[in-house]
């Protein structure tokens, strides 16, 4: 667009995404085949994130971009808390379910691409600190810009 924001992706398999932002320049949906998800700030921290069928909080720490909790689920009774494991980066190496399980794990390359994903039960958007992954696109988004790792 006018800002040099990226507004749309077209795949060669012809999967199409596109992208709307809020004044402060933060994306605040995606459409990727017709399914709108919609995304919501505090500040510079994206704090939920909302589709018809799935409904997502991110929980940081205090002043920083380091995840400590995402809640999945619609209320309180039906939502399902999952916490971070990270390294020294704070970039997410793990989520784990209440009892202990593992239900997301995996290895980076040196500038944020998994180079492998062990486990893979839920599916996890949040990679280095600040950065969002869209599988859409293969891009981190990261609310001024996007990353090709």
């Amino acid at each position: 667009d006018c800002q040099h924001r990226l507004i749309g992706v077209t795949q060669p398999n012809g999967q199409t995404a596109s992208y709307r932002y809020d004044p402060f320049g933060r994306r605040i949906s995606k459409t990727v085949d017709g399914i709108t998800t919609e995304f919501f700030w505090q500040g510079d921290k994206l704090v939920a994130e909302h589709h018809a069928d799935r409904h997502r909080s991110y929980i940081y720490e205090p002043d920083s971009f380091r995840p400590l909790v995402l809640l999945e689920g619609f209320g309180p009774q039906d939502t399902q808390p999952f916490h971070y494991q990270l390294d020294h980066l704070g970039t997410p190496q793990e989520l784990t379910a209440p009892d202990g399980e593992i239900v997301w794990s995996a290895h980076y390359r040196a500038y944020g691409q998994i180079s492998r994903l062990d486990i893979n039960k839920i599916d996890n958007p949040l990679r280095f600190q600040g950065q969002y992954f869209d599988p859409e696109s293969g891009l981190h988004y990261n609310r001024h810009r996007y990353y090709n790792p």
